[in-house]
């Protein structure tokens, strides 16, 4: 059997290793935007992200940072409606009660938005928080624009400002299709 050249090997495994990449790009959230300029903002998410609660909480608040999103100029704890929730080690599925941004203080920056749910429900290390699909909007008109659609990561923290968690990515069937191009190349050899 005739031996397939290096440059070959290099590209499969090239080819592998970007498919990884691919793969771990999407661990953020895609998120849909709609309202602003003086009416209520809304964002919709499709499909679950999966958290790990990393540290262990200062304050009992859990909040949902969504990173990146521009100035919404809003004050946090602004109310809410929708059927956007999260569950606690698949717990009760809770719904957000406030939406805030404009901050900068620990891991939070004023270009973050914040989710959040009142009253505090415990959470400790090693606790899994699922957030649901739905929609959330705001109660009272955003003056800016809404951020545009796109890929969003998001982060947990505490009353505080901590780092409690970061999104779990998923594995991805582009991941799993570099894992089968490995057993061809293995397959071939």
């Amino acid at each position: 059997m005739k031996t397939r050249p290096h440059h070959l090997k290099a590209s499969i495994l090239a080819s592998i290793v970007s498919l990884g990449a691919i793969s771990s790009s999407h661990a953020a959230v895609s998120m849909i935007w709609s309202g602003g300029n003086d009416t209520p903002l809304s964002c919709t998410i499709s499909e679950p992200v999966l958290f790990t609660i990393s540290g262990n909480p200062g304050n009992p608040m859990l909040q949902f940072v969504i990173q990146g999103v521009g100035n919404l100029y809003i004050s946090g704890g602004q109310p809410t409606t929708g059927d956007l929730t999260y569950s606690v080690n698949g717990g009760t599925n809770l719904t957000f009660t406030g939406f805030g941004g404009g901050i900068t203080n620990g891991a939070l920056n004023a270009t973050d938005a914040f989710l959040m749910h009142f009253p505090y429900v415990s959470y400790s290390q090693g606790d899994t928080i699922v957030l649901n699909p739905g929609t959330l909007t705001m109660a009272t008109n955003v003056h800016g624009a809404p951020p545009a659609n796109g890929l969003f990561n998001m982060i947990l923290i505490d009353g505080v400002y901590q780092l409690m968690g970061t999104q779990v990515p998923e594995v991805s069937s582009t991941l799993l299709c570099g894992l089968g191009a490995l057993g061809l190349l293995r397959r071939r050899r």
